[in-house]
C-alpha cells in the first residue's frame, strides 16, 4: 500500500482527486489532502508520504517552491505533478522521467502513474532507486521552469529593410510561412520576417503565448473567444482581439481551452 499527500490550493482539486484514487486506485491510501505548501511541507514530516500529487500553480507558493523547501533527509518520497500547465512545461516534466497528470486528470493515466510509483517503492526496497538522483532530476525541473529574472521582453526581428524591435505584449500571434514568420502586431501592422518561427518558439512559449497550430502561435491576451467547427479534422478557431481567426489543431483542442480557462481566471482575480 502507497501512502499518499494531495497538494492542490483548490478544494474541488483535493476532493476529485481522492476520490479518483479511492475508486479506482485501491493500492493508494490518501493520509492528508492540504492546500498550500507550508501545510504541505508540515505534512510531510507527519506523515512522511510514499507520493506526493502536487498542484504546481498555487498562490503564495507553487508546488515548485514547495519541494525547494523540503529537508533533504526528508526527500524521501515520490512527486507526480498534477498540473494545467502548458505543453512547455508538461515537456520539461517527462523529459525528466518525472510523473505528471494533466487536469482533468484522465483515468487511465491515473493508474499508470499509480502503476510506475508502484514499480518505484519496489525498486527502493530493493536498493536500485537513487533518491538523491531522482531529486537531481526534480531540480533540473525547478530550475528549468523557474521564472527568469532576465527574460526578454523584446523581440529583434529582421524585416526587409532592417530589424524591427518589438515588446511581446505588442505581439498578438506569429504565424508559419514556409522559412519565414508573420508577425501580427496589436497596431495592425503585419511584419514579414526573414526567420521561421522556431528561431522565436523559446522566447513566445516562455512569456503569455501558446502553440495551438503547427502554423500559430498566439498571445494568450488578444484571445476573445473560442469557436467550434463541426468538421472533424479541425479544432475549431481562436477569435482575437484584431479581429483575426486562427486555427486550432484537433489534437491540441482540449489543451488550448484548458490553458485558456485558467489563464483568464488567472487574469480576472488579478
Amino acid at each position: 500500500m502507497l501512502s499518499a499527500l494531495i497538494v492542490d490550493d483548490e478544494e474541488y482539486g483535493r476532493k476529485a482527486l481522492n476520490t479518483l484514487l479511492a475508486e479506482y486506485c485501491p493500492e493508494v491510501s490518501v493520509v492528508a489532502c492540504v492546500g498550500s505548501a507550508d501545510e504541505a511541507r508540515a505534512a510531510v514530516v507527519q506523515y512522511a508520504p510514499d507520493v506526493v500529487f502536487l498542484d504546481i500553480e498555487m498562490p503564495d507558493k507553487d508546488g515548485f517552491q514547495f519541494l525547494e523547501s523540503v529537508h533533504p533527509d526528508l526527500r524521501t518520497f515520490a512527486v507526480v505533478f498534477v498540473t494545467a500547465y502548458d505543453h512547455y512545461a508538461i515537456k520539461a516534466i517527462k523529459a525528466r522521467a518525472v510523473d505528471y497528470l494533466v487536469k482533468p486528470i484522465d483515468i487511465d493515466e491515473l493508474r499508470q502513474a499509480v502503476h510506475n510509483l508502484q514499480s518505484y517503492a519496489h525498486e527502493r526496497e530493493s536498493r536500485t532507486a537513487n533518491p538523491e538522483q531522482y531529486f537531481r532530476q526534480i531540480e533540473a525541473i525547478i530550475q528549468q521552469l523557474k521564472p527568469k529574472q532576465d527574460a526578454p521582453t523584446r523581440l529583434h526581428l529582421p524585416v526587409k529593410d532592417g530589424i524591427d524591435f518589438v515588446d511581446l505584449h505588442d505581439i498578438v500571434c506569429c504565424e508559419a510561412a514556409s522559412n519565414y514568420s508573420i508577425f501580427s502586431l496589436a497596431s495592425g501592422e503585419r511584419l514579414m520576417v526573414s526567420k521561421p518561427t522556431k528561431e522565436f518558439e523559446q522566447v513566445l512559449l516562455a512569456a503569455d503565448f501558446i502553440r495551438v497550430h503547427h502554423s500559430y502561435i498566439v498571445n494568450l491576451q488578444y484571445v476573445t473567444r473560442y469557436l467550434r467547427d463541426e468538421a472533424r479534422e479541425s479544432g475549431g478557431y481562436l477569435v482575437l482581439k484584431t479581429g483575426e481567426k486562427v486555427r486550432v489543431s484537433r489534437r491540441k483542442k482540449e489543451e488550448v481551452l484548458d490553458i485558456l480557462a485558467k489563464y483568464h481566471m488567472k487574469q480576472s482575480e488579478g
